[in-house]
């Protein structure tokens, strides 16, 4: 039996271009701010992807870590889960 394929195209939220701008401005790299904010590297990747949007504590901590207001960082992520929760 043969196995059903895949699609090619994924669906999945914009990169997140304001926090990948804003490490290469500090000359942070992903690696060395997920280490700083003690994530995963690969989680703080799908997050900078927009594959993940993190949970309300983690989202302050990379806020503060920025620099950045939670809202500009993560307002397309939080109207998606608004909407998520409302249904």
């Amino acid at each position: 039996m043969a196995k059903p394929r895949l699609s090619t195209t994924l669906k999945h939220r914009k990169p997140n271009n304001i926090i990948k701008k804003e490490l290469n401005k500090q000359r942070v790299t992903q690696t060395q701010a997920a280490y700083d904010l003690n994530l995963n590297r690969s989680t703080f990747s799908l997050i900078c992807g927009g594959y993940l949007i993190p949970k309300s504590e983690t989202r302050a901590r990379i806020s503060a870590y920025l620099g950045f207001p939670e809202e500009v960082l993560f307002s397309q992520g939080r109207k998606e889960e608004d909407s998520h929760e409302k249904n």
